[in-house]
């Protein structure tokens, strides 16, 4: 009730902070902004939340900025004095354009997601519940996510920008350290109150109201397939089915195995949320 008080509190009007700054004075001219990362990583959340900051930024009466695009795929701010921030997120799947896209002056967003959680939120999309299916899956997120983290951390490390990692479990978990930082990468100087409003509205409980409000899923078809299973708005963390924390064991070793370190330390360490005690409850 605290956090929710304080929430609103911050993004009330008498408190609110324009932010007045060009990003064009922090950096150049235009930046082009792209997606990229596996089906069920965290994608479609990081586009509601870019959708919303966007327009969130651009709110102020104080800030001659404006935004245009037909849907959330492909959005562009574009300030008075010129200044161009264009996001894209077509093709956000083709994780393996990445080296491509960093080639130039781009920026990458890359989502990475647990693949535990991958397999889970797989299976109850498809409508597949199978030992195998869930393992497949588990095993395919685990070294797929791996290669592409190697990618990107190789950019890293020979240029030291033009890509940044999010993580779904603190996206959901910690939203406001996600949009800011976010915001940074932008050059785009938030207040508390926009960084706030931009958290409240990516909650799953919100996006769940404005589903059932205007009677559509916010969800898209993958592979041509019909979704059986949750909305966007149940993408939890570490809920899984009894059969999914017996195969899960098993995936584990492979995680321990495959995963470079930075990843393993986060979905591995006994402080994650998926390393339940004896009772199966998530430690928090």
């Amino acid at each position: 009730m605290l956090k929710v008080t304080l929430c609103i509190a911050l993004c009330s009007p008498a408190l609110s902070v324009c932010p007045s700054v060009s990003p064009c004075s922090l950096r150049e001219k235009e930046l082009q902004l792209y997606l990229r990362g596996a089906p069920k990583s965290g994608t479609t959340r990081i586009e509601i939340i870019m959708e919303t900051l966007f327009y969130e930024y651009c709110r102020s009466d104080c800030l001659l900025c404006s935004v245009t695009g037909w849907s959330r795929d492909a959005l562009q701010m574009r300030f008075d004095d010129g200044c161009t921030i264009r996001f894209s997120a077509i093709n956000k799947h083709a994780v393996n354009e990445v080296t491509y896209l960093l080639e130039g002056s781009n920026v990458v967003v890359a989502t990475m997601r647990d693949p535990r959680d991958v397999a889970m939120s797989t299976s109850r999309y498809t409508g597949q519940h199978s030992r195998q299916y869930l393992q497949r899956t588990c095993t395919s997120s685990t070294r797929s996510q791996s290669r592409f983290f190697t990618t990107i951390s190789n950019h890293r490390s020979s240029k030291n920008e033009g890509v940044t990692v999010v993580l779904y479990e603190k996206s959901v978990m910690q939203p406001e350290n996600t949009i800011t930082g976010l915001g940074k990468l932008l050059g785009l100087p938030l207040s508390h109150a926009t960084v706030c409003r931009v958290a409240d509205f990516s909650q799953f409980n919100t996006l769940a109201r404005i589903q059932k409000h205007f009677n559509f899923t916010i969800r898209a078809k993958w592979n041509n397939a019909t979704p059986k299973g949750p909305k966007l708005a149940d993408g939890s963390i570490c809920q899984w089915t009894a059969q999914a924390k017996t195969v899960f064991q098993a995936c584990k070793e492979v995680m321990e195995s495959s995963l470079p370190k930075e990843l393993a330390a986060t979905w591995l360490h006994e402080s994650s949320p998926c390393n339940s005690d004896s009772s199966g409850t998530p430690k928090r």
